[in-house]
């Protein structure tokens, strides 16, 4: 049994040195580490060569980024171990992690995605936040139906079971049957998780095994509008799951959907507040699409004042009441705004 420790890079020389040492410093060392650069254009290949000359980190260069998904599924393929650990440039894996994740492999063969428990780190990489108690040591086996009910609603909750970080999985499963796909956006983890239970049940450890650092220099960050991206992918989720044979249960699809309907109804009060016209004008197209998945979903999921400004939004006749509203609500919008906001 074989285990890859695959790092994609992009720019990454602020946090690489901590993530190279995590994990070299397993105490059930790496089968590999693969480092794929993603056309970085800092020191993060001189990083990487640093460590290069111990043998322990094997480096390849990508000329022509592609986006983050792409990333994962590349360093994967370059990968070529059994099971595979994908560790983003910023984060940190606990030196017991691969000893315990063997171990769980071992308990159960049969399975093809593990995944334990995390903690938030700041950019000094002080701990702010761990993932929900209980935390134990002891695998736990859920169904893949399982499995993707309780991610969905940890997501739902912003108390996410686990994330990117500490997740190991068979290589075959992803290279053959679930790749990360590029269209799901900044949700690509999310879809994956979604997805990966078609195939196989999941074991989970709950004890925080990995490091998630939250920085001002991360993806999320540097996004324009992450209200705008996530309204945008959530609705493709949404268009996937829903009317087709799936794995998920109904209350997970009830969960997807919610999530899609917060994030378009926050996008057009973001729009409102800030008077962005796109931004008004992509969550009203996301919600005529969500209107043939979700009938009748803002009678039934928003309150009766939200109602009232989707009608100004989308009716030129109302424009008097949108100009009363943009004067006097501002000051309550922006309330509502942080308050929804995960």
């Amino acid at each position: 049994m074989t285990f890859s420790i695959a790092i994609p890079v992009h720019n990454g020389e602020k946090y690489l040195k901590a993530t190279l040492a995590s994990a070299m410093n397993q105490r059930r060392p790496a089968d590999e580490i693969v480092v794929v650069d993603d056309g970085s254009t800092d020191r993060s290949a001189e990083i990487v060569q640093e460590t290069q000359a111990t043998g322990a980190v094997r480096y390849i260069y990508n000329g022509t980024p592609t986006g983050f998904a792409d990333a994962w599924n590349r360093a994967i393929q370059f990968s070529k171990s059994e099971f595979v650990t994908v560790l983003h440039q910023d984060d940190v894996l606990d030196p017991r992690y691969l000893e315990i994740m063997e171990g769980a492999t071992r308990e159960f063969p049969g399975i093809h995605h593990f995944f334990t428990g995390y903690s938030y780190t700041n950019e000094l990489g002080e701990i702010t936040k761990k993932s929900p108690l209980p935390h134990d040591l002891k695998p736990v086996l859920y169904s893949g139906t399982v499995y993707a009910h309780k991610y969905i609603q940890s997501v739902e909750r912003n108390e996410h079971i686990h994330r990117c970080p500490g997740v190991l999985s068979r290589r075959s499963l992803i290279i053959e049957r679930c790749a990360y796909r590029k269209e799901a956006g900044l949700i690509a983890d999310d879809d994956f998780f979604l997805r990966v239970g078609q195939y196989t049940d999941v074991v989970g450890i709950s004890e925080p095994l990995a490091q998630f650092r939250i920085h001002s220099e991360s993806a999320t960050a540097r996004v324009a509008s992450l209200t705008h991206r996530l309204a945008v992918d959530y609705e493709f989720a949404v268009r996937y799951h829903f009317h087709r044979s799936s794995h998920l249960d109904k209350e997970t699809i009830k969960a997807l959907g919610r999530l899609s309907i917060r994030f378009i109804n926050l996008l057009l009060f973001e729009g409102c507040y800030t008077k962005n016209k796109e931004f008004i004008r992509t969550a009203t197209e996301l919600a005529r699409t969500l209107d043939r998945e979700i009938s009748g979903w803002r009678k039934s999921s928003l309150p009766y004042w939200s109602r009232i400004l989707w009608m100004v939004s989308i009716n030129t006749k109302m424009k008097l009441i949108a100009t009363w509203f943009y004067c006097h609500g501002l000051s309550f919008l922006n309330k509502f705004r942080k308050a929804v906001t995960p």
